[in-house]
């Protein structure tokens, strides 16, 4: 199932060149890095995210995307538990804006019904400036720290993968500590859709920036396996279920 995107704006939402990886660059050794490799790889990187074409969207005032999933195929895989998803993305708040609330990345439901079921919501927390991982299921919530207190106008890469009880997450194609985190979060799986940039009925507020390569897929990705889709066309994908290039 490729998803079906519907554009739902109260503002602006403009696909623009925005895009700048180097692949041989950051594709390196991830066990044991010198310091002055890691300062080599941020000096390039920031330069490139600047200057190589793709296309991103863009969020603005009351933005949002919204996708019909009435077979749950963009949420959890019930038959054998497993998911994962993942996305490019960067905030651009405004110097001296205040953020009313939440800001919605990316959520498991059209609706915004935080109190219902749903397999992934990734947000930035105005209260705390990390952005956050959270699920709801029928035996509660989980939730993790992504990024703590991220930096503006910078891209950042996140993915969370789930196998039965347990979830893996890895920014910019690195796990996070603890590797593995175990949960009692049980049935996830919503038929809500799903809503990037925003969802409608919720406290979340809209967000201001950009995001690019939303994957969603009904199987476990490894990290190994997360690190090279990074920079790939993932539509040929195995178990992709959605994807928003």
């Amino acid at each position: 199932m490729k998803a079906q995107l519907a554009n739902v704006c109260a503002g602006s939402a403009n696909r623009l060149s925005r895009r700048a990886w180097l692949r041989q660059e950051w594709d390196v050794p991830f066990s044991r890095p010198t310091l002055a490799l890691r300062m080599i790889l941020v000096v390039a990187l920031l330069a490139l995210f600047v200057s190589e074409p793709t296309k991103a969207v863009t969020f603005t005032n009351n933005c949002r995307i919204t996708i019909d999933d009435s077979t749950g195929a963009l949420s959890l895989n019930t038959g054998n538990n497993t998911l994962t998803v993942s996305f490019w993305f960067k905030l651009s708040i405004p110097s001296g804006y205040d953020l009313p609330a939440h800001m919605t990345l990316l959520m498991n439901r059209r609706d915004g019904n935080e109190a219902d079921r749903f397999a992934y919501f990734f947000r930035f927390n105005r209260e705390t400036a990390n952005v956050e991982f959270l699920c709801r299921g029928d035996g509660g919530v989980y939730q993790r720290t992504l990024i703590d207190r991220q930096y503006l106008d910078r891209w950042y890469h996140v993915a969370v993968a789930r196998q039965g009880q347990k979830f893996y997450a890895y920014v910019d194609g690195r796990p996070l500590a603890p590797a593995v985190e175990d949960s009692t979060v049980g049935n996830t799986a919503s038929i809500d859709g799903v809503s990037i940039g925003g969802s409608a009925g919720t406290s979340e507020k809209h967000l201001r920036g950009e995001i690019i390569e939303v994957a969603i897929y009904q199987a476990s990705l490894d990290g190994a396996v997360i690190r090279d889709r990074m920079f790939k066309d993932q539509r040929t994908s195995a178990n992709l279920k959605g994807y928003f290039p």
